[in-house]
């Protein structure tokens, strides 16, 4: 076992399990966190970044909630050389990928609705705004990066990778990495905004809030409506030969609804999400396009969403499954069943449990409302039900006829795992 020590605290760590790697660290789990320790040498710039990371973390929007949003790091890790190798950070625990979540075909029998997908827009908007607040930059801000439990709490992770301004010095430690499906034109395009001359090299070149926000954006189109925003078919940029890539819409500005765009079959009309949202997607990649400082920020973000969601209205046919927004007047996923057969919220027999009405609150911080509801009004949930009598089971308390209807509950509830 692989025995390390903390840079500050001078507490000695043991590398547990190895439960993850990507191209630069490994990921193994510790008595009370978890370790990224890097592959190759980091080099005194890199540890530089991450000393100043570790005394000046960011707020965490779910800081006294018992949740962690923002996998920062806590403290340097050192090996027998006094050498630093990695650091430890907190672990996100039962929480899944977000293409999980905003992917139909991949949330098929999870009971998410389009109230808890507004929750979780607002929960990354959240993120996004206490890492700017701070004059940090993610820089390369995707669904990889991102995680979601069942209480639609969002964390994002690989937080190394910031970009990080000295508070004592003003001193920037660049985000060497971009993923290109969403990153703004101006990056793509290695434009020069006014404040950034002679920085064409988005490696090493100061990036900007508004360039998160333009992935913010794209993220949450993607919660929203299930697919990016920059698909479709151009009028004048696309032939039956040659269909354009993301990275090429978003150069040009095509994005779905966009004059020059075509939107496929199974494409949404944007009118379905409230004006507010509706305002702030047009802000961003419409008006945004050229004039990258006029983007919805972070808490414009925040502030849309959260009308969104006081807007939100149960389907009185499928009530906990169909939530539209009242701007629309009717439910769209109806409209769009009996259209096109296809469902991307279906029905479940215990659907009724999610209603907008049960799970919104009438205080002022949608996530705030939703988790505390959760925790003081639980829902009757069968996993519970099956946890509790499979412990009634072990100690030999359950009648025996109730082994028919309660043991086969908790035989589906275990395969769906």
């Amino acid at each position: 076992m692989i025995t390390l020590q903390t840079f500050k605290t001078k507490k000695t760590i043991e590398l547990g399990e190895k439960i993850g790697r990507g191209g630069q660290a490994e990921i193994y789990k510790t008595s009370e966190s978890v370790a990224k320790i890097y592959i190759s040498p980091l080099t005194e710039k890199e540890i530089e970044k991450l000393k100043v990371m570790v005394d000046n973390p960011p707020d965490d929007p779910m800081k006294g909630k018992g949740y962690v949003s923002i996998a920062w790091p806590q403290d340097l890790l050192v090996d027998n050389n006094n050498k630093v190798v990695g650091f430890i950070m907190p672990q996100i625990s039962n929480s899944q990928g977000l293409i999980q979540v905003y992917n139909p075909k991949k949330r098929i029998g999870k009971r998410i609705n389009w109230y808890h997908l507004h929750i979780i827009a607002y929960n990354l908007a959240s993120i996004v705004e206490c890492v700017h607040k701070k004059n940090y930059v993610i820089g390369d801000i995707k669904p990889q990066n991102l995680l979601v439990n069942d209480r639609t709490i969002v964390s994002i992770v690989d937080t190394d990778s910031f970009q990080i301004t000295n508070p004592n010095n003003e001193e920037v430690y660049f985000c060497p990495v971009i993923t290109q499906e969403y990153a703004p034109p101006e990056l793509l395009n290695a434009k020069e905004p006014p404040e950034l001359l002679n920085a064409k090299d988005w490696k090493t070149r100061k990036r900007l809030p508004t360039e998160d926000c333009f992935g913010l954006a794209v993220i949450i189109h993607q919660l929203l409506f299930g697919y990016h925003p920059f698909t479709g078919f151009s009028k004048e940029t696309d032939t039956a030969n040659e269909i354009k890539s993301i990275p090429d819409r978003i150069s040009q500005g095509d994005w779905i609804y966009a004059r020059k765009a075509i939107p496929g079959e199974l494409s949404m009309p944007l009118k379905i999400v409230h004006p507010k949202i509706e305002e702030c997607f047009h802000n961003c990649f419409t008006v945004g396009h050229e004039n990258y400082h006029l983007r919805p920020s972070a808490t414009d973000w925040k502030n849309a969403i959260s009308e969104a969601i006081a807007d939100l209205k149960d389907c009185s046919a499928q009530p906990g499954a169909h939530v539209y927004a009242g701007s629309y007047e009717s439910c769209y996923w109806c409209e769009r069943n009996s259209k096109l057969g296809v469902d991307i919220f279906p029905t479940y027999n215990d659907s009724a449990q999610f209603t907008v009405a049960k799970l919104r609150k009438t205080e002022d911080k949608p996530i705030k409302r939703k988790t505390e509801e959760i925790k003081e009004y639980p829902p009757i949930d069968p996993r519970i039900l099956a946890w509790v009598t499979t412990g009634i089971i072990c100690l030999g308390g359950i009648p025996p006829v109730w082994n028919n209807i309660i043991v086969p509950i908790y035989n589906q509830i275990v395969n769906q795992e």
